[in-house]
């Protein structure tokens, strides 16, 4: 029965959570991604972005929120 109820919570907190949309801002002139947003919900003013050099490593990551850059940018 304790399983039970620990699977149900899991379950429901899981289920609660908003989908994360996955959105390519730009692409280098090569097709690689140069930067992508990631929404949470329809909320397109506070998102998750990541910007990436040419050879394709991430050149920094950070939040925006009401589009203002927030918190640290990695």
């Amino acid at each position: 029965m304790r399983y039970l109820f620990v699977a149900l919570c899991t379950l429901i907190v899981y289920s609660c959570k908003q989908p994360v949309t996955e959105k390519i801002i730009s692409k280098y002139p090569g097709g690689k991604v140069r930067e992508k947003h990631f929404y949470s919900g329809n909320d397109t003013t506070s998102y998750r972005t990541e910007r990436y050099y040419p050879n394709g490593e991430l050149h920094f990551k950070g939040q925006y929120k009401n589009n203002v850059p927030t918190g640290l940018f990695e």
